[in-house]
């Protein structure tokens, strides 16, 4: 049986480690965040807390790194997100009466696909710069939202299936949301990684001329990026209103830094063309265990936020010298 070469054996354990940073971060964090909390923290409720918590600003994350690896950016996922649960909210208890309960889950992600067509339609097909047209389309929906939304409405008010995807427990013990997770990704990590549609999602982030010449609807890529990504948008509104248990006027509002950081410590090139969801997922959980850790030990609600700016910062950081040693340890004759 013929030896792997030393040098090439030490170059993959290298890029192994590499393109799995965030779990080493996240596992190392989770150890030191035990010292200081020793009482409850290594408990499976913590960690299924944890889990369940993370779930609607995983899906998310998931829809921004999947156009961030197209080469795209959307800025008004979280604005998405809202005014979806939230135009849902409201036709459901001011306009609409006796319809099935089961209406409002498709109307809740029906209308997230429709808003990220729209992103899509005018980048894809308009050909408008992403981050200008999802700038303004954040404001739009934002305003939209604060529009129609004049106060909270309660879960009382809405179908209890509507809460179910969002709160619901199996056999006693196992949380439905966690479930959807491990379900969207799944399927979306198999889209990404083993059908046509997603190579070329690789491929036009990596080099859009080069794709049209090899004869990729870089338009249309876009178009089902955005749309795709609203999709997730809508479904994760569906968690977070049951995750509540109400729908609020500030659905999702603030966090759309927290997205990106997810995403960026996650190992999605910022450039495009390189990213993996299970990197994406490991950043949410680090954000997840970080915002835990910093709640149990009671830390000022300012400082945490201002914590979260160093976390961004490093994501950044972290991402782009990650980047660089992986290519210099997959150029020839280096190293």
């Amino acid at each position: 049986m013929k030896k792997m070469n030393p040098m090439i054996k030490l170059k993959e354990i290298e890029l192994f480690l590499l393109n799995n940073l965030v779990w080493f971060i996240v596992i190392g964090f989770f150890l030191v965040m035990g010292f200081f909390i020793p009482r409850g923290w290594f408990t499976l409720r913590n960690i299924d807390l944890i889990l369940y918590v993370s779930t609607p600003l995983a899906i998310v994350a998931f829809a921004e790194a999947i156009v961030v690896i197209s080469g795209g950016i959307d800025i008004s996922l979280t604005e998405i997100v809202g005014f979806a649960g939230v135009l849902m909210g409201v036709t459901m208890v001011h306009w609409t009466t006796g319809l099935p309960g089961f209406v409002s889950i498709i109307m809740v992600v029906g209308l997230g696909t429709l808003l990220g067509m729209i992103n899509g339609f005018f980048v894809g097909k308009v050909k408008l710069s992403p981050i200008l047209v999802t700038i303004a389309t954040y404001l739009v929906y934002m305003w939209i939202t604060r529009f129609f939304m004049t106060r909270t409405i309660d879960g009382s008010e809405l179908p209890s299936i509507l809460l179910y995807p969002g709160s619901g427990i199996l056999f006693g013990f196992l949380r439905f949301p966690i479930l959807i997770l491990i379900g969207v990704f799944l399927l979306h990590w198999i889209l990404i990684n083993y059908t046509s549609f997603g190579n070329r999602i690789f491929a036009v982030g990596g080099n859009p001329a080069s794709s049209e010449m090899l004869g990729i609807s870089v338009g249309r890529t876009y178009f089902w990026v955005y749309a795709l990504a609203g999709t997730l948008g809508g479904l994760a509104a569906l968690i977070w209103i049951g995750f509540v248990g109400c729908v609020p006027t500030t659905l999702a509002d603030g966090r759309i830094f927290m997205v990106f950081a997810a995403v960026f410590i996650g190992g999605v090139s910022m450039a495009g063309g390189k990213g993996s969801l299970g990197g994406v997922l490991g950043g949410v959980l680090l954000l997840s265990t970080i915002s835990a850790g910093t709640t149990m030990l009671a830390m000022d609600p300012r400082l945490r936020e201002a914590l979260m700016g160093v976390v961004m910062l490093m994501a950044i950081i972290i991402n782009k010298t990650r980047e660089r040693l992986i290519d210099k340890i997959l150029l020839p004759g280096e190293h």
